[in-house]
């Protein structure tokens, strides 16, 4: 994952000189439209990246989930295991001491 930086701040005049008196010539119209499609572009890539680092994310937390149930299954499993052993081997000791 990257960090994301703090964008760039506005070049034409008409952001940065906010005079509502008078009216901007075509050309400040032109390169603040330019600017903000530049712009929007660049944030609608940023938002996708977000996206698949996100999806990224759960799917891995997805998979360890997994994992971990997979390993607590086969846990409990091993003790059952392990429990039906020792039960066996102690009717086993308690039929031999009953046969001497």
């Amino acid at each position: 994952m990257i960090t994301f930086e703090i964008p760039p701040i506005f070049q034409t005049p008409l952001v940065k000189n906010n005079t509502q008196d008078v009216i901007p010539s075509t050309d400040d119209l032109h390169a603040l439209y330019a600017e903000l499609t530049s712009r929007r572009q660049l944030f609608e890539g940023l938002e996708k990246k977000a996206r698949s680092d996100i999806k990224l994310g759960e799917e891995s937390m997805r998979r360890m989930r997994e994992k971990d149930k997979g390993k607590s299954k086969a846990t409990a499993q091993i003790k059952r295991e392990h429990e039906r052993k020792f039960h066996e081997q102690s009717n086993a000791e308690i039929s031999l001491n009953a046969t001497l």
